[in-house]
């Protein structure tokens, strides 16, 4: 039974790995697609501009320089893309700081909150601070985290729709907050929102594993997931063990 059990749990978190991925490959499109229109037309413009013979040296290193910045920042998503595609369910600890944990995550959300005109925000109090994880599962987690928000502020009422990741020290632990401003969890499902396959999004929309299968990532890390929630604000609190060693302060 135990055998069995692993088994069944291993599928689910793959499953639930896939569809996340799935989910991020899908939002590539909006974060790639318009660095790459603004490649795009300062190409075109240097192009036109040769032809015209009306182009100065100040001018195309200018040019150039904005396209070298957004390819910068293409190189960046793919990569951030390919760090979380990783299985890194049987890798060991490593030591990196809060900095490292929230990079990947931001990178891959940042452009599709912009283009559906949702603001993020992000407060990092201690980017230096170590801690022994995963990186990669404490990434998605993130990731997963972000997209509940997401889809919370999405579909709310608000005018200002808002997305905040706030990282700070508690004691012996680093803990990490993604606030939103959407319309809440009702008192009814709060208790229920971290239950494998229990689902509050449409049919078709979300598989219900997100959460538990993140609940289970971080205390699989020693640390702990909770939820607060009213309406305009729900924060969902992620805390990790510090190393113990000096230098984590």
């Amino acid at each position: 039974m135990t055998v069995k059990y692993n088994q069944q749990k291993a599928m689910s978190y793959e499953s639930s790995r896939l569809a996340s991925l799935g989910e991020m490959a899908g939002g590539i499109a909006h974060e790639i697609n318009n660095p790459l229109t603004v490649v795009k037309g300062h190409a075109f413009r240097m192009r036109t501009l040769a032809k015209k013979e009306k182009i100065t040296n100040e001018e195309i290193m200018e040019y150039s320089d904005k396209i070298i910045e957004v390819v910068n920042r293409i190189s960046q998503i793919v990569q951030s893309l390919r760090n979380l595609s990783r299985n890194d369910s049987d890798a060991n600890m490593v030591r990196i700081t809060t900095e490292d944990i929230a990079k990947d995550a931001i990178h891959l959300s940042q452009q599709k909150f912009k283009s559906r005109g949702v603001t993020l925000e992000y407060q990092n109090d201690v980017p230096k601070l170590q801690l022994d994880c995963r990186q990669v599962e404490i990434s998605r987690v993130l990731v997963n985290l972000l997209n509940n928000a997401f889809d919370a502020v999405k579909e709310s009422g608000v005018e200002v729709k808002t997305v905040k990741v706030l990282i700070s020290r508690e004691k012996d632990f680093v803990k990490l907050d993604i606030i939103d401003n959407g319309d809440g969890i009702s008192k009814e499902n709060i208790n229920k929102i971290m239950t494998p396959f229990f689902t509050t999004k449409s049919v078709g929309s979300g598989t219900g594993l997100g959460l538990s299968l993140s609940l289970t990532v971080v205390e699989n890390h020693g640390g702990s997931m909770k939820v607060k929630s009213e309406k305009g604000n729900t924060v969902f609190s992620v805390t990790l063990p510090l190393n113990s060693e000096p230098n984590a302060a």
